[in-house]
């Protein structure tokens, strides 16, 4: 979309992640608020703004930055969820599908954790059976169609670079050929 806006340059690379810092920043603010008062809210976002290793990522142009905005709106809304707002799981699900597409199965890590948040609370279900499958339903709505479309268009090739390379072998073995060991990730 910057590209056709703006044309291809190095603006339009890295406005996206520029923008997705700048959510970042007002997201975990509002968590923080939401949880532990204004002030709070106040400091955890200008830690986040003042730390050399996201002042360096929101510049890069990089897919990072939009992966770590989908991954706290999906905590944010998990605040808000457990606050008794259930309509927050369905915004959730529209950030979890976002997250597929930005990263892949990198993006997992958010409903991972929430998963153990909600099991170690010891919580009740905090979204009907129906709610649930329509969650289910707009991250499908959201994430599929692109896949299905790379998936007509490639063939099996898609499958071999998508899920072969892309998720097994970068999740089971180190990347740019560095001497980590296999778990480094892990």
């Amino acid at each position: 979309v910057t590209f056709r806006l703006f044309g291809m340059n190095e603006f339009a690379v890295r406005l996206p992640s520029a923008l997705a810092g700048v959510g970042l920043v007002l997201l975990v603010y509002a968590t923080t608020r939401r949880m532990a008062g204004p002030l709070a809210g106040v400091f955890a976002g200008l830690v986040l703004l003042t730390t050399h290793l996201f002042d360096h990522s929101v510049r890069l142009g990089t897919m990072d930055m939009l992966l770590c905005l989908f991954l706290y709106l999906m905590v944010y809304g998990y605040v808000r969820l457990m606050e008794g707002d259930r309509r927050w799981f369905y915004v959730m699900c529209a950030a979890l599908a976002l997250g597929i597409l930005t990263k892949g199965p990198a993006v997992l890590v958010a409903p991972v954790a929430i998963g153990l948040d909600w099991i170690l609370r010891g919580r009740k279900s905090l979204v009907t059976v129906r709610q649930f499958w329509a969650g289910m339903a707009v991250l499908a709505v959201i994430a599929l169609p692109w896949h299905l479309w790379m998936l007509a268009k490639f063939g099996s090739r898609f499958f071999d670079a998508y899920i072969g390379h892309q998720i097994l072998a970068r999740t089971i073995r180190p990347l740019q050929q560095s001497e980590r060991s296999p778990l480094y990730y892990f």
